[in-house]
């Protein structure tokens, strides 16, 4: 009871701040957690590899500029929010081999599956970045804040008061979720949630603009340590990381420092010269091409061509149906040549839908919302591709706020949304379009489930190249998949230090397909 009071009055302040929430806060310890039958997920293998050496400065690039160093609110998401967002250790995860609970956040957990309820306890060696523990009061001061009005946060809200019903608190480090329903979408939530930092929150600075460029303390390995600069941002390691000391947290996220810089034109001349460490040419127009074969042979850079089964981004074009018709609609979907656009190539035309049509058409103007500027390069080649087919496209950015308002208030023509496809992508992504007051109907771009690299030799992989599900090889953030290879500081000296004018024998690409075997992996690690 006393615990009861505590936990009370310590939240008091954050129920008062806060507008109503939908979920239930119950603090009568009705359950007796010690004789509940806990897992633990400690059974499952390691993915990461041992021999991995901690150490040096990896260089990487974003492809947009930084607008600020949120994860929620105004101007999300975007592909800085999304990677601040990985900075988080959630609280449970999916083995990224075996698909079976592991812990992340929580060490332990107990499933009530009759009564809808999972009873979670924290790791008791979790720490936020600042040295503060990770308490019950950070789960609960983020599902208020979440939930809550005034943050720019709908998704979130809608998604969360959909699935969960209550939270029971039964001790600082313990506490039960109450969900309305018990499927798979109760463990892609406890997979997604990552708490925030309660006592950075309830600072008396005003959200969201004045958290723009504040540094959020972190549950994961790497925290910003840079100068607000839209072209570049930085991280370090965090000394002492907690994580280092758990199962399936050891023998990653080996870079002392991180630093993302914005792509530009002087961003090949840059990697041609060591000062990025690895470039993604997914695209046949970068994975062919002439200048990348040449490079290959005066400089010791490698290419990995990497097949997987995560989860692929997919965006959903969105037609305002006051102005177009079903049959308009489609006719248009059928002219605009996306699979071009998507892989600047032919060969991939299987791996996503193509749905250009042969008949001539009237010629047509279409605007094309879009939030993210990431999507501004394959938009603009789509626009081009799809002149011959007589459709004008004219891609206009905007930021969230005003797709929102155009959204619910119809003026539009097509919107591109965004998320992360999932077993139930289309319901989710439909009750996304239900918050916008969008009857659809939608046309759903999956991106292809391959990506390809070139990368200097001093990056090191893995026996085993990524997971089954690892959608980036040299993601150095992601808890489950990230952080798999490491730098070897003295190769990467030594190459330097080398002579342009040396020769190198050709090395073919090596191709991972989805069930190569480990000794044709090893390959990629040879120099």
């Amino acid at each position: 009871m006393a615990i009861t009071i505590r936990l009370c009055l310590a939240l008091l302040v954050q129920l008062l701040a806060l507008q109503c929430s939908a979920i239930t806060l119950d603090y009568e310890n009705t359950i007796d957690t010690d004789s509940l039958v806990w897992s633990s997920g400690l059974d499952q293998p390691i993915w990461a590899d041992k021999s991995a050496k901690q150490g040096g400065h990896l260089h990487l690039t974003t492809p947009s500029p930084i607008l600020h160093w949120r994860r929620f609110g105004p101007e999300t998401p975007t592909v800085i929010s999304e990677t601040l967002s990985k900075l988080q250790i959630p609280l449970l995860a999916r083995h990224p081999n075996t698909d079976a609970l592991i812990p992340m956040l929580i060490s332990e957990w107990a499933i009530n599956a009759a009564e809808r309820q999972i009873t979670l306890r924290i790791d008791p060696s979790s720490r936020w970045s600042d040295g503060v523990p990770v308490t019950t009061s950070d789960v609960i001061y983020t599902l208020l804040f979440l939930t809550s009005g005034g943050h720019d946060t709908e998704y979130q809200r809608n998604y969360i008061n959909q699935i969960l019903e209550s939270i029971t608190v039964h001790n600082p480090s313990e506490f039960t979720l109450h969900f309305y329903q018990w499927n798979n979408s109760v463990f892609d939530f406890l997979c997604d949630f990552r708490p925030l930092a309660s006592h950075f929150y309830q600072s008396s600075d005003a959200w969201p603009y004045d958290f723009d460029w504040m540094i959020e303390p972190v549950t994961g390995p790497y925290e910003i340590n840079s100068d607000p600069s839209p072209n570049e941002i930085s991280f370090y390691r965090t000394p002492n990381w907690w994580g280092d000391k758990q199962k399936f947290l050891a023998y990653r996220f080996n870079p002392k420092q991180v630093t993302l810089t914005v792509q530009s034109a002087k961003t090949p001349t840059k990697f041609g010269i060591g000062s990025v460490d690895v470039i993604n040419t997914t695209s046949d127009a970068n994975w062919k091409s002439e200048w990348l074969r040449k490079l290959t042979l005066t400089k010791h850079i490698n290419r990995l061509q990497f097949a997987h089964q995560g989860e692929r981004p997919f965006a959903a074009l969105v037609f305002n149906s006051s102005k177009h018709s079903a049959e308009q609609q489609r006719q248009i979907m059928a002219r605009l040549p996306i699979a071009e656009a998507l892989t600047f190539t032919s060969e991939m035309h299987a791996l996503i839908n193509n749905l250009i049509a042969q008949e001539p058409a009237e010629p047509v103007d279409i605007d094309v919302l879009y939030t993210d500027p990431a999507d501004g390069s394959w938009l603009a080649e789509l626009v081009l591709k799809s002149i011959k087919y007589n459709v004008r496209l004219h891609p206009i950015w905007v930021n969230q706020r005003e797709l929102k308002f155009r959204l619910k208030t119809n003026d539009f023509d097509i919107a591109l949304l965004k998320t992360s496809a999932k077993d139930d992508a289309s319901t989710r992504f439909q009750s996304l379009l239900d918050l916008y007051q969008q009857p659809g109907p939608s046309w759903l771009i999956y991106d292809i489930p391959i990506k390809r690299y070139a990368y200097w030799q001093w990056l090191k992989l893995p026996a085993t190249i990524g997971t089954r599900i690892s959608s980036d090889i040299f993601d150095p953030f992601d808890p489950v998949t990230g952080g798999l290879f490491w730098i070897d500081r003295k190769l990467r000296a030594d190459t330097l230090s080398q002579s342009d004018n040396e020769k190198i024998e050709e090395r073919p690409p090596v191709i991972h397909d989805l069930h190569l075997s480990s000794d044709k992996e090893e390959l990629n690690n040879k120099e």
